[in-house]
């Protein structure tokens, strides 16, 4: 029974983690792709590159989404990047929610 709660637990928390940490800078997949570029200075080495980290892209889009930019929602600043939070930025909106 308590592996079942835990399981429970551990979806909720990610299911939390993913509503507020869908919109971010994705810093973490962003740090990948620099590596690609710089790994090597020719176009089909860098595509045959990024096939062969395409995992590594995998794993690194999901910890920005599910952790990296859940913390720089819930902290207003990314923590790899040190850069504000996206969903700070201000912009042009359609749909006007704050009197400010």
């Amino acid at each position: 029974m308590k592996l079942k709660s835990l399981k429970v637990a551990v979806v909720v928390a990610l299911g939390a983690s993913a509503l507020t940490g869908c919109m971010g800078q994705m810093a973490t997949t962003g740090m990948v792709s620099k590596f690609n570029l710089e790994a090597v200075d020719n176009r089909n080495a860098r595509a045959g590159l990024f096939m062969l980290l395409s995992p590594v892209y995998g794993i690194a889009g999901a910890a920005d989404l599910f952790i990296v930019n859940a913390i720089e929602f819930w902290t207003g600043e990314n923590p790899i990047s040190k850069g504000p939070a996206v969903v700070d930025t201000p912009t042009k909106n359609y749909i006007k929610v704050n009197d400010s």
